[in-house]
Order: structure tokens, then sequence, then C-alpha cells
């Protein structure tokens, strides 16, 4: 038995590779002629996918390309169906999806330390996502539905804007209370026994916003138990490359970074001093005016002066002008340069990807788009579809080559 030579290894047989051929069978196979079965040593055919496909007839192809393309009809049909059917949750699945992301080394550390029981940290992440962010949020947005409720009555009864803006530092027509001691025990107690109806006004609330919630946790949970696994199915069976599917996730993470850390830590932050404030110079309502102040704090450029100065001109108007004074030097001085030093510290590790313009724009019109939701959507959907362009460009989609860098240099000099 004798080793084919190199010559006839990198012959001309397509889709054909040579393992051991007798000797006498060498002159056959330059000349094209079929070799006769000599047991195990015999020629295998072993042509790629796409020699096979050349090699069909006609009628075999025209079948194939019939299967293939109602598979993918189907496929995309079923696949409009689900995203139809997970729409109203999509807001809970994208918050999930971007805090399991977030929580990553977290539930690394943590399930290490426990030996590697990663299903025991999610739920441990899971307990402190409802203790430290839900039932907060629950309690402050419970709180601020009566003085919401009783500011826009007053407001409706305004016959001109000088009573309106008199209207938010006035509580039923009332002037402003000092605030002493006394007051700050009271409201102690109150925020306690708001705490305390927690569990009784969640059971009264709509069953949209109870799916809502119980898909976060359980998705969160998912996510941060399961998640490179879900990550490496969808990256299998996207209908992109893996090289393109990784773009477009790391994309739709990096926005999350954004709208989270970048946005959310900042907005909080404005919040809770202008909360602060509100409540020293004894404002009514202070907590929903800070909660419309770390909502506002959302929005670059401005951020919570949309509140703070209708409240101080109230105050001027009221005839309270030390404390229409101090709101607007703490709120410019204390509240707006929170702004202008955590931003860009926390921008170094959540960068939207977005330039200032372009996130504005995707704030208003995502809120005009979606309703409230629009904080999370508009800035998702922008970034996205920024790096979705860049990548037709780079793939020459739409028939055009990403410029080169030599004729850039070229232009700008």
């Amino acid at each position: 038995m004798t080793n084919v030579s190199q010559e006839v290894l990198s012959g001309r047989h397509d889709g054909t590779r040579i393992d051991h051929v007798p000797p006498g069978e060498v002159g056959q196979l330059r000349r094209g002629m079929p070799i006769a079965p000599c047991g195990p040593m015999t020629v295998r055919q072993e042509g790629t996918e796409l020699e096979r496909k050349r090699t069909r007839p006609p009628r075999a192809r025209a079948r194939v390309w019939r299967e293939t393309t109602v598979l993918a009809i189907i496929a995309t049909l079923l696949t409009i169906v689900a995203l139809m059917v997970l729409r109203p949750l999509a807001a809970s699945l994208v918050l999930a999806a971007w805090g399991a992301k977030l929580a990553r080394p977290l539930a690394d550390r943590l399930s290490r330390a426990l030996g590697g029981r990663r299903g025991i940290a999610a739920g441990l992440l899971t307990l402190a996502l409802v203790v430290f962010f839900i039932v907060p949020t629950v309690v402050v947005v419970v709180g601020a539905v009566p003085a919401a409720r009783s500011l826009v009555a007053q407001l409706q009864h305004a016959h001109d804007s000088r009573y309106a803006l008199e209207s938010l530092v006035t509580e039923d027509g009332t002037p402003t209370p000092t605030r002493d001691l006394d007051y700050f025990v009271s409201l102690g107690k109150d925020f306690g026994a708001t705490a305390a109806k927690v569990l009784g006004i969640v059971g009264s609330l709509s069953l949209s916003v109870i799916v809502g919630l119980v898909t976060l946790l359980a998705t969160f949970f998912a996510f941060v138990a399961e998640g490179e696994r879900a990550a490496a199915w969808f990256e299998a069976n996207a209908p992109v490359g893996p090289a393109i599917y990784r773009r477009l996730a790391a994309a739709f993470h990096q926005a999350g970074r954004g709208v989270l850390v970048g946005f959310g830590l900042t907005a909080l932050a404005q919040g809770a001093l202008a909360t602060v404030l509100y409540l020293v110079l004894g404002i009514p309502r202070a907590g929903l005016l800070g909660v419309l102040s770390t909502v506002a704090a959302l929005i670059p450029l401005t951020g919570p002066i949309f509140v703070w100065a209708p409240v101080a001109a109230g105050l001027a108007i009221h005839g309270d002008t030390g404390k229409a004074l101090t709101l607007a030097l703490f709120g410019y001085f204390v509240v707006g340069v929170v702004d202008h030093v955590l931003r860009p510290v926390l921008s170094r590790r959540a960068n939207l990807g977005l330039s200032t313009p372009a996130v504005l724009v995707s704030l208003l019109g995502g809120v005009y788009a979606f309703g409230p939701w629009g904080i999370v959507f508009g800035p998702l959907a922008i970034r996205v579809a920024v790096e979705a362009l860049e990548l037709a460009r780079e793939h020459s989609a739409f028939g055009r080559r990403p410029p080169r860098m030599d004729r850039l240099a070229e232009g700008a000099a």
C-alpha cells in the first residue's frame, strides 16, 4: 500500500479527497476514469454543501428553494406573532435584561461564595431588587398620588398663572405651615403608616401593573441564573451572523447602562437633594415635587429646573422672598451642579453612545411615542438604529462601501 503523491492529492477531482489509492489506479484517476472500490481503500466523496447543491438536478434545487422560502416566511410570521404577544411586557423584559447584565459581576462573585449555586445567588439578588427598589418605589408613588390629586384640583380652579404658581406652595388654598421638629416626627409616622399599607394597596393595583412586576422579577431571576445560556441561544438562532449579533447586543446593553446608570443614578441624586430642599423649606407636597424633580432630571441640559423654578416663583408671589431666593440658589448651585459633576463620572462607565442633542430628542420623542416608558424605549431605539446603520454601511447593505481612512484624511487636509 503506497500513499498517493502530492500531485494527485492536490489534483483536479472536485469534492473528492484521496486517502490511499493503489499505484496501478493513479493513472486512471489522472485520466478521469472511475476507480473500482477496493475494500477499505476507497475514494470518499465529501463535497461541501455548496458543491452538493450544484450537483442537484434543477427540480431538486427548486424544491429546496421553495421549502427554504416557506420555512423563512413561517418563521418570520411566528416571530411577529411572538413579538405581539410580548409587546405588553416589553418594558419589563427590557429592564430585566438590562438589570441582569449590570448585576452579572455581583452574581458571579456571590455564586462563587456560595459554592457555585447560581440559582441561590439569583434568588438573593432578586430579593434585594424587591427590598431596595420595588418596595421604595411603590411607597413613593403611593404617597405622591394623593398630593398629585390635590395639586391638580387646585390648578383646575386657578383663574390665572399667578394663582397657579402660588398653588404650588400652598395646600388646599392655605399658606404653608411652619415646619418644626413635631412636623418631621409626624412625617416619619405618616411614612411608616404608608409603608404598612403597601401590601394592601398592591392588591388593588391594576392587573397590568401586577403582571408587569411579576414579569420583571421572574425575567430578572432567569437572566441572572441562565443569562449566558439564553445569550448563546439567541446568538445561535439569530437571522444574522455572530459578529453582527454581538454588535447589536452590545449596543442594546450599552443603551441600558447609559439609561440606568448614566441617567438614572444622576436623576436619583438630583431628585433626592431637591426633595430634602423642599422639606427643609417647608414646601407642601415635597414628596410629589421630589418625584417630579427626579423625572425632570432625566432631561439633559435643563434637569430639575423645570420644577424648582416655578416653585421658587410661587414662593416669591406668596411673599416668602427669603425661601424663594434660597431655593433658587441651592437649586442652581447644588442640585444643578450635580448634573455637571456626577454625570461625567458615571458616563465613563456607562456612556450611552449618543450626543447630548440626540439623547434629548430620543427622550422627548420616546415619551411622545410610547408614553412614560419612552424614557426607556426612546434612547434604546435610537442607539440600536445607529448601530444597525453603521453595520449596514460596513457590509455595503445599501450599495455604499465604508469610507477609507486615508481618503478621509486627505479630505480633511
